[in-house]
């Protein structure tokens, strides 16, 4: 399926969500007017109305209680790069997401879906390598055990071009036990909050071409969206050409959606999630190029479970442009 493509120009007559046309002049009133008018009501799923604790992890629609099988990708990934014999495999992750368990049992977490290794899957995954090799650096934002970046560097990327970020210090030890190379890696992790960076990120300001966001930004409300992208922003170089990739949960209808233990969230139409860059561009005089396609995720059902039927996995591709 070809990808859908949002050049800005385009925007001029309005956008539909639900029952209201906005204009580009409406969406640049203020962020928090604008999204919460869209979905006054908080959508409670009740699909997903327990509570995301350990305790009722397997409560919870999307948790697999046990691994029995592994995708050849992460194999190899798990056999060549974190150097584990074929039959430790399935025992040693099933260890370890367990540990992750306690922390919070997310939908990738308790389903085992960080095995997708969702970075590779984007059509784009041949440029996001090539450019790594070459010197650009890239950093995996909400990395949680960091396995986008470590396909990277085994497909041929230099660690030292690479970084990964995390709001939740215990994600990354434990990404270190789940590759087992604490020793290779241990300067390319950085815990930081993109909602309070404060010091964290200040080394990698200005210096980033290319950030992978996967599974993360339908994590936060609109105000909240807007606030991390003014990070990213920050983060990244101040040329055309740099790139953020990755997927989120999408629907056909931008909505507000209250979801247990996140609170609320905000999940994106292709439409919204490009006014919403071009009001960033707006604000910070640069202009970026949206572009979103369907993923097709192995369990769909697990999206479904939280976010209603008609919600898909949205990947996407935001390159500035000017």
């Amino acid at each position: 399926m070809a990808m859908r493509e949002f050049p800005f120009r385009t925007f001029n007559s309005g956008i539909a969500f639900g029952c209201s046309v906005l204009s580009f002049a409406d969406f640049c009133i203020t962020t928090r007017q604008l999204f919460y008018e869209l979905a006054k009501t908080p959508i409670s799923m009740d699909s997903s109305s327990v509570p995301w604790t350990n305790e009722n992890a397997a409560l919870l629609p999307w948790y697999v209680q046990e691994l029995r099988e592994v995708n050849e990708p992460a194999r190899e990934l798990f056999e060549k790069y974190a150097g584990l014999p074929a039959e430790e495999v399935i025992p040693h992750i099933q260890s370890v997401r367990d540990s992750a368990l306690a922390i919070m049992p997310y939908p990738c977490i308790g389903a085992f879906a960080f095995l997708e290794l969702s970075l590779m899957r984007l059509a784009c995954y041949g440029e996001v390598k090539d450019r790594v090799k070459a010197g650009a650096k890239f950093l995996d934002l909400g990395c949680c055990f960091g396995q986008d970046l470590r396909k990277l560097v085994m497909d041929g990327a230099s660690s030292e071009n690479v970084f990964g970020s995390d709001a939740n210090a215990s994600f990354i030890a434990l990404g270190y036990k789940l590759f087992r190379d604490h020793g290779a890696l241990q300067d390319r992790f950085i815990v930081a909050d993109l909602l309070n960076p404060g010091e964290a990120l200040k080394k990698l300001q200005g210096d980033i071409d290319i950030i992978n966001a996967q599974l993360f930004f339908h994590l936060f409300d609109m105000d909240e969206q807007v606030r991390i992208i003014r990070s990213v922003l920050g983060l990244l170089r101040p040329t055309t050409n740099t790139l953020l990739v990755g997927s989120q949960v999408g629907s056909a209808t931008a909505k507000l959606q209250r979801v247990p233990s996140l609170g609320n969230v905000f999940v994106h139409s292709p439409e919204s999630w490009a006014m919403l860059w071009e009001k960033m561009g707006a604000e910070t005089g640069t202009k970026w190029q949206v572009r979103t396609d369907r993923g097709e995720p192995k369990r769909l059902d697990l999206i479904h479970a939280v976010h209603g039927e008609e919600a898909y996995l949205m990947t996407f591709e935001v390159r500035r442009i000017e």
